[in-house]
């Protein structure tokens, strides 16, 4: 493991913060700590860099206790939302500065700015200032100048959060290349899902202060394991239903759920597990709305659950409309209780399909 947090605490004033949090990170992965504001991922990356003190726990990297270390003797490098850049240096200057404070030759610091310019794509613009540069183009300098630093662990706090999707879009995906070819230790922080999916090797999930799930993106997005993640990790229908004796019965289907008895349970279904079927359906319903989305559309269908949306291909909208009467089939669903995993079975006079169920 390069780095390892060991009951890392902090709670302040208002009651927020992180509570007894523990986490490993290998070398050469990309970890990610997703959650909403307030949800405590920032003071663990902050704890991590040196700038917040917590009050209980250790920070272990390469088997070395740097918790009682100030920022700049530690391993680490932060890159911030802000670029963060001098804006009175040439861009040559604002990279070669901690070399310069090291006494490095004047030839291994050019050698080590044209590498990192190159990494970062930005060759030719060591003469310019950080005015004269885009908002991606100075986000790319304060990568570049973090890691010139050959940091054990770099730290990320939500660097492309002020930029337009587009730059974001093209910004992750260097920033991964990067990662793969210099096997990078990272720690990155965003509350963007599509981001936090799009460049993870494992998602820390959290919410007040603490880790709901730790998983690789595919099993955050297909199985999760709480209420709050199930809410959180992408779009999901969510359904109120009364469990009779074990069984959830949901139109002309019905759930076995273990230990549910005949309590109420949360029925989550993603909307790519909906499909519109004339063939046996589940449920019925209405067309309410269709609202395109490039090349697929949402579509809303009002049934005697409340409202279910689901997404369709552009193809398949034309023999679609708002207010056609449609069949639902639910192809996937979970159940959310006291959030224990458990196993479920679809029982129908047709096919059995096993799903999985928190409970």
């Amino acid at each position: 493991m390069q780095l390892e947090i060991k009951g890392l605490t902090n709670i302040y004033k208002t009651g927020e913060g992180i509570r007894n949090i523990h986490l490993q990170v290998k070398k050469g992965e990309l970890l990610t700590l997703l959650g909403p504001s307030g949800c405590g991922k920032t003071t663990i990356l902050r704890s991590v860099g040196g700038f917040v003190t917590p009050q209980e726990g250790q920070i272990i990297i390469d088997n070395e206790d740097i918790s009682k270390y100030s920022p700049e003797k530690r391993p680490t490098a932060m890159v911030f939302q802000s670029y963060n850049l001098w804006p009175h240096m040439d861009i040559y200057n604002n990279l070669a500065f901690s070399m310069k404070l090291k006494k490095m030759k004047k030839e291994a610091i050019n050698e080590r700015v044209q590498w990192a310019l190159k990494l970062v794509h930005l060759d030719g613009m060591e003469k310019k200032f950080p005015s004269e540069l885009s908002g991606g183009q100075q986000q790319r300098i304060a990568l570049a100048r973090a890691l010139l630093l050959d940091p054990q662990v770099l730290l990320l706090d939500e660097p492309f959060s002020a930029l337009d999707a587009k730059l974001r879009h093209e910004l992750r995906e260097q920033l991964r290349e990067i990662q793969a070819i210099q096997k990078l230790t990272m720690i990155f922080v965003t509350h963007d899902q599509e981001e936090a999916l799009a460049i993870s090797d494992r998602i820390a999930v959290m919410n007040k202060g603490k880790i709901e799930q730790l998983d690789a993106p595919k099993e955050i997005y297909n199985s999760p394991k709480t209420y709050f993640v199930a809410n959180f990790i992408g779009k999901m229908n969510f359904i109120e239903l009364q469990a009779q004796d074990g069984i959830v019965q949901l139109g002309n289907s019905s759930f076995e759920v273990a230990d549910v008895g005949n309590s109420k349970v949360q029925t989550a279904i993603r909307l790519e597990d909906i499909e519109i079927t004339d063939v046996d359906p589940d449920v019925n319903g209405i067309i309410k709305k269709i609202m395109m989305l490039g090349h697929y559309a949402e579509v809303t269908i009002q049934t005697e659950f409340g409202l279910l949306k689901t997404f369709i291909e552009k193809r398949k909208l034309e023999t679609l409309s708002v207010e056609q009467h449609v069949g639902v089939c639910i192809k996937a669903a979970r159940f959310y209780g006291n959030n224990e995993l458990k196993s479920n079975i679809k029982r129908s006079s047709t096919h059995v399909k096993e799903f999985e169920a928190a409970y």
